[in-house]
């Protein structure tokens, strides 16, 4: 797992300056695919790990409801270790540093400890948390930032339908 987070890190240190469309409350990474929760003047939602989960799966923004909680490869990818504090890559608006969660669970140490870790990503440091370079996973009962994400396909036109519908007359002529 560490050598996988190792490479995924080198890897995503590379995708530094992406192509971004910004929107009113999100930013579309062209490059990833992916649609970022971007609000700005909104109190940040802090929760718990499980509870991070439902925040995302229960988000409805800009017309869309197929919102997640991102995993560690697409959190990161939005760090910008160039860059001044809070580390983000050019485009976002809401660029409030401290911690936020990622679904990436820690697999060994859950086995390990029979306690459910996740990996959280620290955008005032660009690291994982915390970086001491022996672990970089934290307890799910901690309380951290959610930035939810969903996979974007451009051109899609899914998004939630209004509950204003009208009905069509069926007349013919004879």
């Amino acid at each position: 797992m560490k050598k996988v987070l190792l490479v995924g890190y080198v890897l995503m240190s590379v995708v530094l300056h992406a192509d971004f469309i910004k929107e009113e409350n999100h930013v579309i990474d062209r490059n990833t695919g992916l649609m970022w929760q971007d609000q700005v003047g909104v109190d940040p939602t802090t929760a718990t790990m499980p509870v991070a989960l439902r925040v995302c799966a229960d988000l409805e923004l800009d017309g869309y409801d197929d919102w997640r909680l991102p995993n560690y490869f697409e959190l990161y990818s939005i760090v910008d270790r160039k860059r001044g504090k809070p580390y983000y890559v050019e485009g976002f608006k809401d660029r409030r540093g401290g911690r936020y969660w990622t679904s990436t669970v820690n697999k060994q140490r859950y086995i390990r400890t029979y306690n459910k870790y996740a990996y959280a990503i620290d955008f005032n440091t660009g690291f994982p948390v915390p970086w001491d370079g022996r672990k970089s996973s934290r307890k799910d009962s901690d309380w951290y930032y959610v930035r939810c994400v969903r996979n974007y396909v451009f051109g899609d036109p899914r998004r939630v339908e209004e509950s204003n519908t009208t009905e069509e007359s069926n007349t013919s002529v004879e």
